[in-house]
């Protein structure tokens, strides 16, 4: 099997995957802010806090769906260059296996995930120190920010726990692509 042939139906399996990742974030930002809209209209019908939860997740949705429809190819393809050249320097030549090509790119992949998760870790952070603020400030008598503390939280422990596998994950990819180069 040639790199270059296995290069291109890597990123037409990431791209797939992507896209399933993003419909399953749209699912649970529907399922999720729909009890928080019901939680709001039962408990505190005076003040209508569930916009804040569904306009910030909502930003973190639109980036997902960006990166899963438009700039994921991109992020592959420049990933993929780094690794051939590592993968080059390391074998001193031109000529490397798929084998040698595959073990950079993990390595990489696996970088790349733990600043994802860093990332995400910091923009929880941020943002729920915000709806903290909001919520302390504007509507003190009942205290919402918890939900999205919790369930955003929730999705971070996900986040950290799915690095931690991301290995794993990158050679089941790696046997998805081979099959579909055999079939």
């Amino acid at each position: 099997m040639r790199i270059d042939e296995y290069k291109r139906t890597y990123i037409d399996v990431v791209k797939i995957e992507e896209r399933r990742g993003f419909l399953m974030h749209l699912m649970s930002y529907i399922f999720i802010n729909a009890i928080f809209i019901a939680a709001n209209l039962m408990y505190s019908p005076n003040v209508t806090w569930f916009v804040y939860p569904i306009l910030g997740w909502g930003i973190g949705l639109l980036i997902h769906f960006l990166w899963a429809f438009i700039f994921s190819e991109n992020d592959v393809k420049n990933k993929q260059m780094k690794a051939e050249y590592i993968a080059r320097q390391r074998a001193k030549t031109n000529e490397i296996s798929l084998d040698d090509y595959k073990i950079a790119y993990r390595e990489i992949e696996i970088r790349s995930a733990r600043r994802g998760f860093f990332a995400h870790l910091s923009v929880y952070v941020i943002v729920n120190a915000l709806l903290i603020f909001i919520n302390l400030f504007y509507s003190p008598e009942v205290l919402w920010f918890a939900y999205p503390l919790l369930g955003w939280g929730l999705g971070i422990v996900m986040h950290g726990l799915g690095t931690m596998w991301t290995k794993d994950d990158l050679i089941g990819l790696e046997a998805r692509v081979e099959y579909m180069l055999k079939g």
